[in-house]
């Protein structure tokens, strides 16, 4: 397809979607699923670093105590 063949149908697209007469209840619809997408994404984001930082304090911790039994080994 070339170019003025795409650009046409873009246009054609774009003012079948403007002239729909459903057009905000579907661009509602449309945002409030990238809302409620965005909000889970968010808070799996925010749990997934807390439980890294836990795994990295947790992890620091064992090296630490791995070390202090290293010195008093000696």
């Amino acid at each position: 397809m070339g170019d003025t063949q795409q650009l046409s149908l873009a246009l054609k697209t774009q003012a079948k979607r403007d002239n729909d007469l459903d057009i905000t209840d579907n661009v509602c619809a449309e945002i409030k699923s990238l809302v409620i997408f965005q909000y889970n994404c968010e808070k799996s984001l925010s749990a997934n670093l807390i439980a890294c930082g836990d795994m990295g304090r947790l992890a620091f911790m064992e090296a630490e105590t791995g070390l202090r039994s290293d010195e008093e080994g000696r």
